[in-house]
């Protein structure tokens, strides 16, 4: 039997971690676990306490001052003791019978592979993944083409992931992408059919909202801009297209950020795609306002994908 780590990132969260927490400890057959809670320099610090408190096996570690997402994932990481470790965000559940589920995807854990990608639903029951039902290995190749794009619950063999943690650009929100393709250079990263998470895409903290909100804006920018400085060959070799998207994509953040480089950007992957490029050369004029009412209905309609 694995032993089970639960980091949990908690900014401001004093007001949603207690669903979080009970999700966690509800299961009266839950295998051996710990449970990481770190605040990131919360406003909110003392109200947080007051619900980790609720829940003594819970160890909770404060950073000074907010350090971003990703440091406070890897100080979670650092602390963790389990054969596994899971991060999951402090307004996010698990399923109810997590335990069985969480037994069956490690029977089923390839040990060649030291990440593991298992399933998440939103609160309203619709799979968050490309490919609900998908079990396999995905390649770096794979994880660049997008080929089973989603919001997922990353799982990591634990002594791997103490060893090599998130890369940590100082950004508040996590640039997950990096991290990932970092890892894929020495793993795989198995894609399991369970469903584990619930993923509460209606949280004003969730990473689907607001995307063009100026401040994550020049986030979002930022994190495509270092993506593409490490791993642009990668792109050219494994995604050519998805290359072209991604200096799109950092087109219509600059833009909605208030940053210089906006149609230089949009200039690069035009080259590479053509059709795509029109989209976002209407993103652009248009601004950030219009461009978040046209994506949403866009969504809504199942034109464009709505996670990863």
């Amino acid at each position: 039997m694995p032993t089970f780590s639960v980091v949990v990132p908690a900014y401001n969260v004093s007001t949603t971690i207690d669903a979080t927490l009970a999700s966690v400890f509800a299961p009266a057959d839950r295998t051996a676990m710990d449970v990481v809670v770190v605040d990131d320099g919360s406003s909110d610090g003392a109200a947080l306490r007051d619900v980790v408190a609720t829940y003594p096996e819970v160890r909770l570690i404060a950073h000074e001052h907010n350090r971003g997402m990703c440091a406070a994932r890897n100080t979670g990481i650092v602390a963790s003791r389990g054969d596994v470790v899971t991060i999951l965000d402090a307004d996010d559940t698990l399923v109810a019978d997590w335990p069985d589920v969480f037994l069956r995807m490690w029977s089923k854990w390839p040990v060649e592979a030291n990440l593991c990608f298992a399933g998440c639903r939103n609160t309203a029951g619709t799979p968050t993944m490309r490919h609900p039902g998908f079990e396999g290995l995905m390649d770096l190749a794979a994880f660049i083409s997008e080929r089973y794009a989603g919001e997922y619950l990353p799982m990591f063999r634990g002594d791997y992931v103490r060893a090599k943690p998130y890369v940590d650009i100082g950004t508040r929100k996590s640039c997950g992408n990096i991290s990932y393709i970092a890892w894929l250079h020495d793993t795989a990263i198995h894609i399991s059919a369970e469903v584990l998470r619930i993923y509460d895409d209606e949280s004003s903290n969730a990473v689907s909202r607001d995307w063009l909100k100026p401040s994550k804006a020049e986030e979002n920018a930022r994190c495509v801009e270092e993506e593409l400085g490490r791993y642009a060959e990668l792109f050219a070799r494994h995604a050519p297209r998805k290359l072209a998207e991604r200096w799109l994509k950092l087109a219509i953040y600059r833009r909605a950020a208030g940053r210089a480089g906006v149609w230089s950007a949009w200039a690069r992957g035009a080259r590479g795609a053509p059709l795509r490029s029109v989209a976002a050369a209407l993103m652009v004029v248009l601004g950030p306002k219009a461009t978040s009412g046209l994506v949403g209905l866009a969504r809504a309609a199942n034109m464009v994908k709505r996670y990863g």
